[in-house]
């Protein structure tokens, strides 16, 4: 489960600065517990999957910020794993990249916190971009350039007669992407229409090259 790989990998950081007989007022495994529950608690059903917070905030007395502070570091990035884990063993979406703060509150008693979540949507976080073949594979594309046509070091390699040495390319920038023929012979076309400039694509463009059908989908 999340949380026993949680204590397993914070153990060793945890042990590093304190003494194993220590007992602190706040357990890093509390907090583990508490910011699954706080995910779960605030999860939210969206169009295709259930949607969870991905901002986070932590508030502790003076004194337990304080113990904890020589192992913040650690603590963080395994609570952002944990959330991480949790998600994708339930399928969960974030919708955007997952902030966890501590914050020193003088007016909580030591041994007690409690932990605030929040939505902040990053714009084209966590969309796939991809190009279907005709036999169903998917390429998921990664910004930059994405070459299509014979050579055998394009991107995609076409072994049709009808397709160019290089042929057209698809290009993903600030979650954009644009299909380009690069003087092709025979054409690039886009749902039957053949381009003469670059044309931005949208989820379920058909593009043709040669006698090869390529889909365009954002998931």
């Amino acid at each position: 489960m999340g949380l026993d790989k949680f204590e397993r990998r914070l153990q060793g950081a945890v042990e590093s600065v304190f003494a194993k007989a220590s007992k602190r007022s706040v357990e890093p495994i509390e907090l583990g517990r508490r910011i699954v529950r706080e995910l779960e608690r605030n999860r939210k059903v969206g169009l295709t999957s259930e949607i969870v917070p991905n901002m986070y905030k932590v508030y502790l007395s003076k004194f337990d910020f304080e113990e904890l502070e020589p192992i913040a570091k650690a603590i963080l990035a395994e609570l952002k794993a944990l959330l991480i884990d949790t998600a994708d063993e339930h399928s969960y979406k974030f919708v955007g990249s997952i902030q966890i703060d501590f914050i020193e509150d003088f007016n909580q008693k030591a041994g007690v916190f409690f932990v605030e979540s929040s939505f902040l949507e990053e714009e084209g976080f966590g969309d796939r971009f991809i190009l279907m073949l005709p036999d169903g594979r998917r390429i998921e594309l990664n910004p930059g350039v994405f070459v299509i046509g014979r050579l055998p070091v394009c991107s995609l390699v076409v072994e049709d007669p009808r397709v160019s040495r290089r042929h057209c390319q698809i290009e993903l920038v600030d979650s954009a992407v644009y299909v380009k023929d690069l003087g092709s012979t025979n054409g690039t076309y886009v749902n039957q229409q053949r381009i003469t400039a670059e044309v931005p694509l949208v989820s379920g463009d058909e593009i043709l090259v040669g006698g090869t059908r390529l889909v365009y989908l954002l998931e």
